[in-house]
């Protein structure tokens, strides 16, 4: 290995005649991403970055210039390890001096979004699409084969690179295997697929030809696009057509969450985390959307309506606003309640005021049942009308010392009400 000189090299040679050569399980796709965020860093500076500079400032001066130029604050985080990256594989070289391992730069938080999947409706207009799909250059990948690759991701979940990389053989009967070393995770799955797509697939037509490096007789998928071409025929071959907007979202990787979600939802999470073959079951929870929005069947509606009990009329139409009209000798507009000019210090006037409001506005009794709302949040029905007479007792007490009633006089005494409800009313002297 020649000398490295941290001064003189850039953060681009060393990925690529140092890091990315001992590194054996990175993959030529992320090589490629960890090229492009170099050569984006380099761009958004205006110059070429050395090995020497990486440090905890320059990643946090890095990261604040890529927020300013728009960048998400997720991809913001994937290129912050890139250099965390860069700078541990040069430490343990020997190459810096500044050790990454204490590095304190936090990442962003990162907006959590909800999963976007393809519903079965929109899947639905694919397939029609698909139908009437008529070849434009190359004029033997049909509709049929459009047809058969939708539904072979709806039905699998699987990865569109890795979709395209199915051969012929791995197709046994309607039994599919995919194998290992076509999966990002590098597990083989094992899928048994509808008769009828089984079928379909035996059945595409295979020219004997070469397409981007892809024998297409070999191929399950028989794609005579590149591959990183094929978001784009998506989009004008069949979602075009089908009347589906042009969402970054709502691409391939959309069926993989569809697939996840129905799994999830017929099924269990640790079912869809097996399909989509996750290690993790917090992996797939980021790829299961509202199954009710895939499939309106699936009653997934959580709106608080549906478990809260709803306001009693009774509660919300004695609740008196501030500087309101106040019945005759009642002033409730202050920070505390008065009677005739005589303050009554309730302490927590927060529910003890709404109460006392509530009895001066009804000439009626009031049913006990209706105060509850106003005094307490507690659990069981026992324990809040234990908590309401504690508060009408403490109301009965101040009433009494405050205006001096006579002694054994109750000034809110319990009554029934005109429907034969236990209910609560006042009974205050006029003089």
């Amino acid at each position: 290995m020649k000398t490295i000189d941290p001064q003189n090299v850039t953060l681009m040679e060393y990925l690529e005649e140092c890091y990315a050569p001992s590194r054996i399980n990175l993959s030529e796709k992320s090589q490629e991403q960890m090229r492009r965020a170099m050569r984006r860093l380099e761009e958004m500076l205006g110059r070429p970055v050395t090995l020497e500079e990486l440090s905890e400032d320059f990643i946090t001066m890095a990261m604040k210039v890529m927020l300013s130029k728009g960048i998400s604050p997720g991809q913001v985080n994937i290129r912050r390890g890139y250099l965390i990256s860069l700078w541990r594989h040069a430490y343990r070289r020997k190459l810096l001096t500044e050790s990454p391992f204490e590095c304190e730069v936090q990442k962003l938080k990162e907006p959590k979004r909800k999963p976007v999947a393809w519903s079965l409706a929109d899947i639905g207009k694919m397939l029609e699409a698909a139908k009437t799909h008529t070849p434009r250059r190359e004029r033997w990948f049909t509709g049929t084969h459009w047809t058969a690759w939708i539904l072979l991701l709806y039905n699998t979940g699987l990865r569109m690179q890795a979709s395209l990389l199915l051969k012929v053989t791995d197709l046994k009967g309607d039994l599919l295997t995919v194998p290992a070393d076509i999966q990002k995770d590098k597990e083989e799955l094992v899928f048994r697929l509808p008769p009828e797509l089984a079928k379909m697939l035996h059945d595409l037509h295979r020219p004997d030809r070469v397409c981007h490096g892809r024998q297409m007789a070999e191929m399950l998928i028989p794609l005579p696009w590149a591959i990183q071409n094929a978001q784009r025929a998506l989009w004008v071959n069949i979602l075009e057509p089908a009347g589906l907007p042009d969402d970054p979202r709502l691409k391939f990787h959309a069926f993989r969450k569809t697939c996840g979600t129905m799994v999830a939802a017929y099924g269990s999470n640790h079912q869809a985390m097996q399909v989509l073959g996750h290690s993790s079951m917090s992996v797939t929870q980021r790829y299961l959307a509202d199954a009710h929005l895939v499939d309106p069947r699936i009653d997934t509606d959580i709106s608080p309506m549906k478990v809260i009990p709803p306001i009693q009329p009774q509660a919300t139409e004695t609740r008196l606003r501030r500087n309101s009209t106040a019945p005759k000798d009642w002033d409730f507009t202050g920070k505390s309640v008065q009677f005739r000019g005589v303050k009554l210090r309730l302490y927590s006037e927060g529910h003890r005021g709404w109460v006392l409001a509530a009895l001066a506005m009804s000439p009626d009794p009031v049913p006990i049942e209706s105060l509850v709302p106003l005094i307490t949040t507690d659990s069981g029905h026992t324990r809040k009308l234990i908590t309401v007479h504690t508060s009408l007792a403490k109301i009965r007490f101040v009433i009494r010392q405050a205006l001096a009633l006579p002694e054994g006089h109750d000034p809110v005494p319990l009554t029934a009400t005109a429907d034969g409800q236990s209910g609560v009313t006042l009974d205050i002297p006029k003089s």
